[in-house]
């Protein structure tokens, strides 16, 4: 059984931390995007790129969506 620790942050620092691992997550995102897209960019010989790429992205933007939904209170 594994034990818990009790959460010593007050809801203020526990705000700050999971804000500031948003804003990380926010910039790996963008710096991820970019380099998808030159990936995506090479990739694309004489008859053009395969689906894979606009796969991923579509996962991805699924998930962002979802995440932005949430946070704005909206409903699916």
């Amino acid at each position: 059984m594994k034990t818990t620790t009790k959460d010593t942050r007050t809801a203020a620092q526990a705000y700050d931390e999971n804000a500031a691992t948003i804003q990380e997550a926010l910039r790996k995102l963008q710096a991820g995007l970019k380099r998808h897209a030159g990936e995506f960019k090479g990739a694309q010989g004489h008859f053009g790129a395969h689906y894979g790429y606009p796969g991923d992205l579509s996962y991805v933007a699924d998930l962002v969506t979802q995440a932005a939904r949430f946070i704005n209170g909206e409903e699916e």
